[in-house]
């Protein structure tokens, strides 16, 4: 069958989307590398058939799923669980700019909406509350000199995330 295009594979490896030599170039992160560990039973996929069913079979593991955090066990939150499935769908777009799917791919990907607060038992983070200044003078306390400088430059200047 020579002169036959053959049918572009996803290849999902060291956190790019791999076609021939072509590379999304960009450094992985976290929502990568979980892309990579979720998408692997479909890497010897042909492209145009991963669709928003895969897509939503790939949410619900990661829904289900448990990591270690050192000792501890826990469950991927709301928040990761939606960048993650936002980055296997910015996948597909960067595959698309380079002719390696088609369009309607993308578009069908787009029904797999985003979790919401309180959907499917999911986990959320907890807010974290603020400090009170007999707690800040504890920390204080314990910290050395410059760590503690450091530690009272944030809290006189207010460059806290919750204020």
């Amino acid at each position: 069958m020579a002169g036959r295009r053959k049918k572009p594979k996803l290849r999902i490896d060291g956190g790019v989307l791999y076609h021939e030599d072509i590379y999304t170039g960009r450094k992985k992160n976290i929502h990568q590398l979980r892309a990579i560990k979720f998408l692997n039973p479909y890497s010897d996929w042909p492209i145009a058939d991963f669709g928003p069913d895969e897509l939503r079979t790939v949410q619900k593991a990661l829904l289900d799923s448990e990591y270690k955090s050192g000792k501890t066990m826990k469950r991927y939150t709301r928040r990761g669980i939606n960048d993650t499935i936002n980055c296997i769908k910015s996948a597909w777009r960067w595959g698309l700019g380079r002719g390696l799917v088609r369009i309607e791919s993308v578009e069908v990907l787009k029904e797999v909406k985003p979790l919401k607060t309180g959907q499917d038992n999911v986990h959320e983070n907890h807010r974290r509350g603020t400090i009170t200044e007999k707690e800040f003078r504890k920390v204080l306390a314990k910290a050395n000199a410059v760590v503690g400088d450091m530690l009272r430059l944030i809290w006189l200047t207010a460059m806290r995330p919750l204020k």
